[in-house]
């Protein structure tokens, strides 16, 4: 069953909004609104996010130093670079929140989708998020803030025969987390070496980061991960996390290993809201 539609209906429908490229910087991202697109079926905002010239210098700074220190290869497999993104939500004239970029367990969103593609002349990304039209005549959007992936210098050196009597915990912007062991799977072709880590996480979205292993020998390896962040909380009002750390390659464990955090997505609230009128009259 075929269903006609009338396309240059639609397209008569359809409202382009240029927004001029508003641009704003916060805490080393760079934010560029371009236009917002409104059609029956879906309200569209395009924009750019990067980091700023001095922010991409550091990065690749840092990424120059840990291929120095890990092997290029090692660092390939990582997700290391310029990743941008931002927290918004969306106004209607009363000021109530109408839609939102991110997920709450209390509220819903109003997305549809929200999709990103690199920029390669500026080290950014090109967002096109999608929502359901609520019928708002007057809309603003609301910067609440900026991720950022940031290289860092955390590391956890160890001996893992040791970690059920010493256990071995970190704590970094809201990663809570403890080794409570180091073995070889027992079943499996793929000889890796896997940590168990529990703990707790600030929030649902927290970021676990970006962690490469080394052993006694000087050998890297990048580490993959896999488990959960509950919505139940602990004693201390984080989330409960359980993850296992895969390190592919390293056939035994060592008698000795360091994992270093590489590089991790962080949020930045901004200190003033940065508003700027989509549609309607502000």
């Amino acid at each position: 069953l075929e269903v006609p539609v009338d396309l240059h209906e639609n397209r008569k429908l359809t409202k382009m909004a240029d927004l001029k490229d508003a641009t704003a910087v916060h805490h080393g991202v760079q934010i560029d609104l371009k236009k917002l697109q409104t059609a029956p079926s879906s309200i569209e905002l395009f924009y750019e996010t990067a980091f700023t010239k001095d922010e991409r210098k550091k990065s690749e700074e840092a990424k120059r130093k840990f291929e120095e220190m890990f092997g290029k290869e090692s660092m390939d497999s990582l997700v290391f670079g310029n990743n941008t993104s931002i927290a918004y939500h969306i106004e209607n004239a009363k000021g109530d929140v109408i839609y939102s970029s991110w997920s709450s367990t209390n509220s819903e969103t109003g997305m549809l989708q929200g999709t990103g593609q690199d920029i390669s002349s500026t080290g950014g990304t090109s967002w096109i998020d999608s929502f359901v039209p609520k019928g708002e005549d007057q809309l603003t959007f609301v910067l609440n803030g900026v991720y950022k992936t940031e290289p860092t210098e955390l590391s956890l050196t160890f001996k893992p025969e040791n970690i059920k009597k010493q256990p071995v915990s970190f704590d970094y912007k809201g990663n809570h987390l403890t080794v409570k062991s180091v073995k070889m799977p027992l079943f499996g072709e793929d000889k890796s070496v896997v940590l168990k880590l529990e703990g707790g996480m600030d929030s649902l979205d927290a970021d676990f980061g970006s962690w490469i292993a080394v052993d006694g020998k000087g050998n890297s390896y990048p580490a993959n991960f896999s488990g959960s962040i509950l919505d139940e909380k602990d004693g201390n009002g984080r989330h409960i996390t359980t993850m296992d750390m895969q390190l592919d390659g390293l056939e035994e464990v060592p008698e000795e290993l360091t994992l270093y955090l590489v590089s991790k997505m962080n949020y930045y609230p901004v200190e003033e809201q940065w508003k700027v009128p989509l549609t309607g009259k502000n």
